[in-house]
């Protein structure tokens, strides 16, 4: 009994203190204190969940710019341990019926002989080392590669091989002709969500070779 009391008497000293901390003196006073409470709390958490949402938005932005390939990870990472997936052969027959189907584009188009009249053809000027390194500058270091499996972080500082990356794109220019492996590129299949079992249900990324990026950036 007597613990009880003295706990009694402690919860009543608090009270007292927080009465008189609020200013509160009567029970109107009480709802009125506690709906401004409620109100502060409410501000609080909104400030918080923007806060968060900044923070969140701020960091996927700056994962991107760095490596991009960690941050489309990131993105999948709910679904990356599947347990349901296709077959090999299921999704093979899916994505045949959208990769594997040749289009005829029409090259007599009258808007492509429209802006061959409108454009006035460059001037080609042979490609340097000082070339390849500028279009080397603006890449992301790891960003996935293709078959070739050299990421740009490697190329960008094997410097002495940008001389003959040079030579070689200025070959395929004059040939005007490029090889199969160049093009060739590696698709992987992202899941979109959770229904992991069909093969519609996935989003294909193809990631060329560095070498033919950096070609088409010149």
């Amino acid at each position: 009994m007597e613990i009880k009391g003295d706990n009694r008497k402690t919860q009543n000293i608090k009270r007292t203190r927080l009465l008189k901390k609020c200013n509160i003196e009567e029970k109107e006073n009480l709802d009125q204190v506690i709906e401004e409470l409620k109100q502060k709390v409410s501000a609080k958490t909104q400030q918080l969940y923007r806060y968060r949402k900044r923070q969140n938005q701020y960091y996927q932005n700056m994962m991107f710019r760095i490596d991009s390939k960690k941050f489309y990870n990131f993105l999948t990472q709910t679904y990356s341990n599947m347990e349901n997936a296709p077959g090999k052969e299921e999704v093979e027959n899916f994505w045949r019926k959208i990769y594997g189907k040749g289009v005829q584009y029409n090259g007599e188009a009258h808007w492509i002989k429209n802006q061959y009249q409108q454009n006035s053809s460059m001037e080609w000027s042979q490609v340097c080392d000082k070339d390849v390194a500028e279009a080397l500058r603006t890449t992301l270091n790891w960003k996935a590669p293709g078959e070739d499996q050299i990421a740009n972080f490697w190329l960008k500082q094997l410097t002495a091989t940008h001389k003959h990356i040079a030579a070689l794109f200025n070959k395929l220019i004059d040939e005007d002709q490029i090889p199969e492996w160049l093009t060739a590129g590696v698709t992987f299949l992202i899941p979109k969500n959770e229904n992991t079992e069909n093969p519609k249900n996935y989003r294909p990324v193809t990631c060329l070779p560095t070498i033919y990026i950096q070609y088409t950036n010149l």
